[in-house]
């Protein structure tokens, strides 16, 4: 949306500065999203990027506002110090210098509302990635961190002792880490070499030309994750 707050024509000078800055603004101007990677390994790193650019911008914005401000004020105490009367309107210098500050600022404001929504975007986007992670090949056991901080894709913490699951995506959210072991992990790891056995057990020609071993490491899908127990 654009920031313009004069229509097009009415001041000439505003509409010159505003498209020259516009169009020198490395957020504005092309493809602003290559400013950015949106690659996913650096998706957060880019979030970390925006979000200093964008308080540099907002900064910048906030001297460019006391600048404006002080601009007439100053011109007014001027006038004041050398005993003339205040015109009620500003000369043509002042008047050009209100307007090209003006556009500066309001470009300002077009970047803020850019960086404010990429940010966005890419939270929902590096949420999504850090969601799918979540259980992504199912409950095998798979930890990080001593003691353990993450199992699963789920993150792990301490709670009165104890390290519990605290993940709002899970089914397990809120388990115990050992009873996910021996009630989830277990079992689930115990089924899966069952059906590993019973799949070389079969003849060649029984396993059809596009079987998949059940033993290899690939996406389990969220309806098929095992039930957590009543009451734990």
């Amino acid at each position: 949306m654009s920031r313009r707050r004069y229509k097009v024509g009415k001041f000439p000078d505003y509409d010159h500065r505003f498209d020259v800055v516009k169009g020198k603004s490395s957020i504005l101007a092309g493809d602003s999203v290559n400013h950015f990677h949106m690659a996913r390994p650096q998706i957060l790193n880019s979030i970390s990027s925006i979000k200093h650019y964008l308080g540099q911008t907002e900064a910048l914005a906030k001297t460019k506002e006391e600048d404006l401000t002080a601009l007439i004020s100053n011109w007014q105490i001027d006038l004041q110090r050398a005993g003339r009367p205040i015109p009620a309107e500003p000369p043509a210098q002042v008047t050009n210098q209100r307007l090209t500050a003006e556009a500066e600022l309001d470009i300002l404001g077009e970047e803020i509302d850019w960086l404010k929504k990429e940010v966005a975007k890419r939270e929902a986007a590096a949420k999504k990635i850090i969601d799918d992670k979540v259980l992504e090949y199912g409950p095998i056991g798979c930890g990080k961190g001593d003691p353990q901080s993450e199992i699963d894709g789920q993150q792990v913490i301490e709670k009165d002792g104890e390290l519990v699951i605290d993940c709002k995506e899970s089914p397990y959210d809120g388990m115990k880490l050992p009873d996910y072991f021996s009630m989830i992990v277990h079992p689930f790891l115990k089924a899966r070499r069952e059906a590993v056995a019973a799949f070389h057990c079969l003849p060649r020609e029984q396993r059809g030309p596009h079987a998949l071993n059940p033993g290899w490491r690939r996406p389990v899908a969220r309806e098929n994750l095992p039930p957590r127990p009543v009451g734990v």
